[in-house]
Formats: C-alpha cells, structure tokens, sequence
C-alpha cells in the first residue's frame, strides 16, 4: 500500500514523467509505418502507367492462357484501371503460366 501511495505522490510532483523518450519513440515509430502503409495504399488506388497499360493489351490479346486473356478484356472495358487490378492481373498470369502447362483440347 504505501508503494502505491509512493507511486501516485511521485506522479503528482512531476505532472509529464510518465511521457518518457521510449514512448514518444515508439509513437513515432507507428507514425512512420502508418505513413507509410498510407502512401502504399494511395499508390495501388492510382492509374497504370501507359508500359503497363500496353502490357494489359498484349496479355489480351495472346491466346495461349484464356483465364487471363478474359481478366485483361475486363480490365480493357474500364476507364481507368487501377494499380491493384493490374497487379491480380500479371499475378493470375504468372500463376497460370507456372500452373497450367496445356489445356485439354476444348470443344472435341
């Protein structure tokens, strides 16, 4: 009991001594990875570069891979395409390269 009582005596005397430099350190460290995460996100909402975009075009137009032929047709179809859907676009055509060697012959 008479720590406690020590403890909050010591806390009236110095009204600011709990905000020690680890934990404004550690603020500042959550500061920078919010910031961070934050700029990420803003970069993955913003338009493909025009390289990109012709990429979204030749994967369109190959025939090899009809999954992802069909995903860049849609991705075609937009306005404004996105960072984030360019990247499941050239994810889903990396794993179906890796995946799928030959497709059955379709309509034999």
């Amino acid at each position: 009991m008479q720590k406690f009582i020590n403890f909050f005596n010591v806390l009236k005397k110095k009204p600011y001594s709990h905000l020690s430099f680890d934990i404004c350190s550690c603020w500042g460290v959550v500061l920078t990875i919010l910031s961070v995460f934050l700029f990420c996100l803003f970069l993955l909402c913003s338009s493909v570069t025009e390289e990109q975009y012709h990429q979204v075009k030749s994967i369109a137009g190959q025939t090899l891979y009809p999954q992802t032929q069909a995903m860049a047709y849609q991705l075609l179809t937009q306005e404004n395409i996105q960072k984030s859907d360019y990247f499941r676009l050239v994810r889903a055509y990396q794993f179906e390269i890796a995946n799928i060697k030959t497709y059955p012959a379709e309509g034999r």
